[in-house]
């Protein structure tokens, strides 16, 4: 795969909302790109995969919001009790203020950090995942060159307590 974080996330948001569709649980989709931002509503049906991955294939990794701004925004249309998977490879300690609010209205965060530094950036985010697991926040640190199936699988277990199977990461075809 690339060494993009760009086509690592979207082959993780692939590949977990695969995995959760197939255990009939309801996925959606936020995405922010350029000067706009698209929410697929949570569907357990087999169409949904389509939806996002149809999403997921024009994705551009610029974009005017904020994934705080965009957790403040959309948080409000979650249920209370659900998980709101953060995949991103932000360095800003502004993502903590995204976790604390999905925190305080009794959602449960789960953030896939691609961890900036294997991936070329001059700037650690070592600090941000640690203060993230600080808040008892589940972190898969997901590396450049790394199996994402095995890091996913082994994050999985250990988070959801359950077996998880992982399908191979699927390439976005961006150019």
């Amino acid at each position: 795969m690339p060494p993009s974080t760009l086509e690592y996330s979207i082959s993780i948001t692939a590949s977990l909302a695969h995995y959760f569709i197939n255990e009939r649980r309801a996925v959606g989709l936020v995405t922010a790109s350029g000067r706009m931002y698209k929410v697929i509503p949570a569907e357990r049906s087999e169409r949904q995969e389509a939806k996002i991955l149809e999403e997921l294939a024009f994705l551009q990794a610029e974009s005017t919001y904020t994934l705080p701004g965009l957790v403040t925004a959309q948080m409000g249309q979650l249920p209370q009790g659900s998980s709101a998977i953060l995949v991103t490879p932000m360095i800003w300690p502004e993502l903590l203020l995204g976790v604390d609010s999905l925190q305080r209205r009794n959602l449960r965060p789960v953030v896939v950090l691609l961890m900036a530094h294997s991936f070329g950036s001059r700037t650690s985010n070592e600090d941000l995942a640690q203060s993230l697991a600080e808040r008892k926040v589940p972190v898969c640190r997901v590396y450049c060159e790394a199996d994402l199936s095995e890091t996913l699988s082994s994050f999985g277990v250990n988070t959801f307590s359950q077996e998880l199977s992982w399908r191979r990461p699927v390439l976005s075809h961006l150019t």
